[in-house]
């Protein structure tokens, strides 16, 4: 991740696909250099609803490291605020998959939710990594970016990178 100082002043504000809500506590206090250990930090992104079976991708768990990074640089009040996008979930209170389905709804809602209360309510700006899925355009989904989109219509600026054809040549 970049250091450079402009992006915390002018922006601030991360909110990631890759981690749930009930772990905000716990991302807040490494992001801004306490000391967590790897069995907690690891819940973060371990567990969320959405990721069956969950978040493999270095790069995704070292996005929190590099933010962290950033933020060690900074004074306390001009540190990025990592916001998790995933709802909250008590996985022991889960025995089926009519118990989860419900919480798999949620996943747009409370991510849109969230940016509409933290982010754009406050007039912030965020970086939001999310997959396509959840802010491309489909006929009668309403994903994330659908959902912001009515609530505050020209607030996205998405940035989505080429990974190739879908089909082989």
């Amino acid at each position: 991740m970049n250091s450079d100082p402009r992006f915390a002043r002018d922006v601030g504000n991360i909110v990631l696909e890759t981690g749930r809500a009930s772990q905000q506590a716990v991302v807040d206090r490494y992001v801004n250099g306490e000391a967590v250990s790897y069995t907690e930090l690891r819940k973060v992104w371990s567990d969320p609803v959405g990721w069956i079976p969950t978040v493999t991708a270095i790069g995704s768990i070292n996005v929190y490291a590099a933010i962290r990074a950033v933020n060690l640089t900074l004074p306390p009040e001009q540190r990025i605020k990592v916001w998790l996008g995933e709802p909250p979930i008590d996985w022991p209170q889960i025995d089926t998959k009519d118990d989860w389905q419900p919480l798999v709804k949620q996943r747009e809602t409370h991510a849109a939710d969230l940016i509409a209360r933290e982010i754009l309510a406050k007039g912030k700006k965020a970086l939001v990594i999310y997959g396509a899925g959840h802010l491309g355009r489909y006929d009668g989904y309403d994903n994330l970016r659908v959902q912001i989109d009515a609530k505050q219509p020209g607030a996205w600026f998405i940035v989505m990178p080429y990974v190739g054809y879908l089909e082989k040549r």
